[in-house]
């Protein structure tokens, strides 16, 4: 499993509280000189009442970052220390660097961790109502939606509750926040206050996108952001000989599709080869040598005799893998970086064309988004090749809704169609789509659009899909 970490997820650290039974006046001295030496100004709040005006304990204009003293709460009488916002980012940056020293926090324990996520987009008040509503219709869960002077509001769970969150928009950005607190944060304040960030990091980050997951619907356009990260989390173990994929992007000729299926299919043939490592400065890659023979048989099992322009033809597509044609066929930068083949080498031996291949290591153990069936054997017509490369390349998008624009498909084909060709390519999509449906990679329902407008349907035929259709990709964790 891919660890995660707030920097890779753009997880904000929202705010941090630690909580002390009892807090002499000694150590809580000790604490505010040394917070105060580290950019910290501290104040006090009693906790009783609910208005209480802040006390300073200690202050300078050179500090610009501050740390609340909580006493005597109303459900609770220790002290609670609370760096809230950009105090919070900050208090958690100097833990990340190791400027902290705990032995001053040494009976404290870490009873609230915020985070939040910001998606930075346009959202007028009608749609984010929608969705609002959308998710309290959806949900087994106290859902509370409320509209005051700062807007609109969707709150899920209780506040009192070890986990809490709220979902508003503000400033062209649409804010996930959750609160970890209580029982269920403590049982990571060790990982904090021994320095172990990384784990630290990797636990609350997965909680935080699992978290979102569950309770809310994930096909909403608003949600895209959290499918593409939770992709890149391994959802379960898959067979190595499974057919995997990145986000696939704008690929015109039937040429260019043809590469990019054979380039993914290399990948899983690869990846069974012995290998020896090599390095280029301080990039790792794996050195291969296999008979290009073997490789054509497993694009082509049926065939009785490898022919030489067929030879001729493989080693012009190793060759170009040299170049950065592949770069602009995948969406995803981290990806295109992986697409690194420095080196390919020729040679005959025993009669046998020999192909020695230099890959970024790293392309191996990628966490690619996509698992699929390998739905290009050899023998295929032209037709259904294109058709089976729509449906890959459509679901291998970010979003969890894929819409399927098939007269669109049919309009553009590079040919003319009969009557018989167009029927052929509509029960090649439903073909396809049937595929996904019984390997679980799509959720149960369908819709098909007619008349430009989109409705439920039991199932796709050939009959009903002639202006598009529309899946739902299944997303499925341990």
């Amino acid at each position: 499993m891919k660890r995660l970490n707030f920097n890779s997820e753009k997880l904000v650290v929202d705010w941090v509280s630690f909580k002390f039974q009892y807090l002499e006046s000694a150590q809580q001295k000790r604490i505010i000189d040394y917070l105060f030496k580290i950019g910290f100004n501290s104040y006090y709040e009693c906790g009783k009442l609910a208005y209480s005006q802040k006390e300073i304990l200690k202050k300078t204009s050179e500090n610009k970052f501050e740390v609340l003293f909580v006493n005597q709460g109303p459900y609770w009488d220790g002290t609670l220390l609370h760096f809230s916002g950009k105090n919070a980012a900050r208090f958690y940056l100097h833990v990340k660097q190791g400027n902290i020293d705990f032995q001053i926090l040494s009976n404290g324990i870490l009873s609230r961790f915020d985070l939040h996520y910001n998606l930075e987009t346009f959202i007028d008040e009608k749609n984010l109502r929608a969705f609002f509503q959308k998710c309290q219709n959806d949900l087994q869960l106290n859902v509370g939606y409320e509209k005051n002077r700062q807007g609109q509001i969707l709150k899920i769970g209780n506040r009192r509750s070890n986990r809490y969150s709220r979902i508003y928009y503000l400033n062209n950005t649409l804010r996930f926040e959750h609160e970890m607190k209580g029982r269920f944060i403590q049982n990571y304040s060790q990982l904090l206050m021994k320095e172990n960030s990384i784990e630290f990091e990797n636990k609350l980050s997965e909680h935080f996108l699992l978290y979102f997951w569950k309770y809310l619907p994930i096909d909403s356009p608003y949600l895209t952001w959290l499918a593409v990260k939770l992709r890149s989390i391994k959802p379960k173990h898959l067979p190595a000989l499974m057919f995997k994929t990145d986000y696939i992007g704008s690929v015109n000729t039937v040429d260019e599709k043809k590469k990019v299926i054979k380039f993914l299919q290399f990948l899983v043939y690869a990846k069974e080869l012995d290998y020896q490592i090599d390095f280029l400065g301080a990039t790792s890659y794996r050195c291969i040598s296999f008979r290009l023979a073997e490789f054509i048989k497993v694009q082509k099992p049926n065939i009785k005799e490898i022919s030489q322009y067929q030879l001729k033809k493989f080693r012009e597509f190793f060759t170009e893998l040299q170049t950065q044609f592949l770069l602009s066929l995948f969406d995803n930068e981290s990806f295109q970086s992986l697409i690194s083949i420095p080196k390919v080498e020729f040679w005959k031996q025993d009669q046998f064309w020999i192909c020695k291949v230099w890959i970024i290591e790293d392309l191996f153990y990628h966490n690619y988004p996509f698992a699929l069936p390998d739905i290009f054997p050899d023998k295929i017509s032209k037709i259904q090749f294109l058709v089976r490369f729509e449906v890959v390349k459509i679901f291998s998008s970010a979003t969890i809704e894929k819409k399927f624009f098939v007269k669109n498909f049919i309009e553009c084909y590079p040919a003319s169609l009969s009557n018989k060709s167009i029927k052929q390519i509509k029960e090649f999509f439903v073909e396809s789509i049937e595929t996904l449906k019984q390997e679980s990679l799509i959720q149960p329902k369908f819709k098909i659009i007619r008349n430009g407008k989109i409705q439920s349907v039991k199932q796709l035929t050939y009959q009903n899909i002639s202006e598009g259709f529309v899946i739902y990709e299944q997303l499925t964790f341990i």
